[in-house]
């Protein structure tokens, strides 16, 4: 997906690249409960989210310049919003 890197920071062996997208804000009653204010978010412009995408060390993405960035699915986690219990798991044995 192409962004804009806003921020970057360099830890050693990976880069964070720190960039706002078009998305609507997730919502999570567990971090809403967990925070003072009960906010769960930091709001953005209207209709915008921060993300924070992990790259090796030998990307350069410059704060303020453009990249093409994609996600690896191969660890995602997914939860039934009601049970809150995994999707696609199967329980442990008895």
């Amino acid at each position: 997906m192409p962004v804009r890197a806003d921020v970057t920071e360099a830890l050693g062996s990976e880069v964070h690249v720190i960039f706002s997208i078009d998305a609507p804000a997730v919502r999570q009653a567990g971090l809403a409960e967990a925070t003072s204010d009960g906010d769960d978010a930091i709001p953005l412009a209207a209709g915008r989210v921060q993300w924070t995408a992990r790259v090796a060390a030998r990307i350069a993405i410059p704060a303020g310049h453009a990249a093409q960035l994609a996600v690896d699915t191969s660890s995602l986690h997914f939860f039934d919003p009601a049970s809150e219990q995994a999707i696609g798991v199967l329980p442990a044995a008895l």
